[in-house]
């Protein structure tokens, strides 16, 4: 394993076109800047909705069609903005509205069970807004039970499929998403649903992205996670999404969520690249990166950017958390003389 030193900087070469992969996880619901501890003890605001749009609208203008917006699960259960999650599909048509071009499943987006997800599903394609597509591809569904067929017709229509193909800078990438051991583990309410084992699913995935599809790169959201031991601890596990580089090389990335691991390096397993960025919205990750043909891609630049106060709200996404919020305060806070 090895950690790419802070700084790192590779200069482009011949045939090399730069793509930067704008990417979170775990943002839970977490519409709204919320406060945390710094490490001096100090409380600062971190997160919010808007304001990672604003850093997301920032970047995709500044870098053009060489971003990706990526997210790798559990984008709801955490506040009570996760209350609209069946009816109104809120955390992805926020997340359609601030660029995200693809994200996956975590163990929370199904804790309102087979039916809830289904019902997210539709109402999301209801509204008829742009929504980022979704890959699934260790997910297997009983359609023999009456929530498995209300489950797959929902993913049919929706769609949730096992990969997706982005095209960036000339570059043809396959992107597709797993939900790990330790995640699937913690999946009470998923009934009719069969998670297969990630490192299967993803060597099968790599053999049609490669053989078939044609693709250049490959990239996995994976809500599997790192491990980090704490400062003075030796590692006692290798996390499962090390295990999954070293048994599946071919893949170029791996966002890594699940485990909300602040990887202020990314971790280089062989040729892949593993990054992690938190939760709760609080940094938008930055990997910057060449990519050649037949070669391993090499990191140009990585960076966490933390969202704190003094970034702008993006107008539009903040209007639409507003109407959220005054949804949550009308329907559950206000009969208790809360809101």
């Amino acid at each position: 394993l090895i950690f790419l030193p802070a700084g790192y900087l590779a200069a482009q070469g011949p045939g090399s076109r730069e793509l930067v992969i704008l990417f979170t996880h775990d943002l839970h619901s977490y519409f709204l800047p919320h406060s945390v501890l710094t490490e001096d003890g100090q409380s600062e605001e971190r997160g919010g909705f808007a304001k990672l749009a604003y850093i997301i609208k920032e970047q995709r203008i500044y870098h053009g069609n060489k971003a990706i917006r990526l997210d790798a699960g559990d984008f709801s259960m955490g506040t009570l903005f996760h209350t609209s999650f069946m009816n109104e599909a809120s955390e992805l048509l926020l997340m359609g509205q601030m660029g995200y071009d693809v994200t996956t499943f975590g163990n929370h987006d199904f804790d309102f069970g087979t039916q809830g997800l289904a019902r997210m599903l539709r109402a999301a394609k209801a509204k008829g807004k742009t929504l980022p597509g979704i890959v699934a591809s260790n997910i297997e569904v009983d359609k023999k039970t009456e929530e498995g067929k209300a489950l797959q017709q929902a993913f049919d229509e929706y769609p949730v499929t096992p990969y997706k193909i982005l095209e960036r800078n000339k570059v043809r990438i396959g992107i597709f998403g797993l939900l790990g051991k330790d995640a699937a583990s913690d999946t009470p309410f998923a009934k009719a649903i069969h998670f297969t084992d990630q490192v299967s699913a993803a060597k099968r995935v790599v053999k049609t992205l490669l053989k078939k599809e044609k693709v250049d790169m490959i990239i996995c959201l994976s809500h599997s996670g790192t491990y980090r031991a704490a400062p003075g601890e030796k590692d006692k596990k290798i996390s499962e999404d090390e295990l999954l580089a070293q048994k599946v090389p071919e893949i170029d990335v791996i966002v890594s969520g699940h485990t909300h691991t602040v990887l202020d390096k990314p971790i280089k397993v062989g040729k892949t690249v593993i990054v992690s960025s938190g939760r709760y919205g609080e940094h938008l990750g930055i990997l910057r990166i060449y990519h050649t043909r037949n070669k391993p891609l090499r990191v140009a630049s990585y960076e966490l950017r933390n969202i704190t106060a003094g970034i702008p709200d993006d107008r539009i996404v903040s209007e639409e958390v507003q109407i959220y919020k005054d949804m949550v305060n009308e329907r559950f806070l206000a009969p208790y003389r809360l809101s």
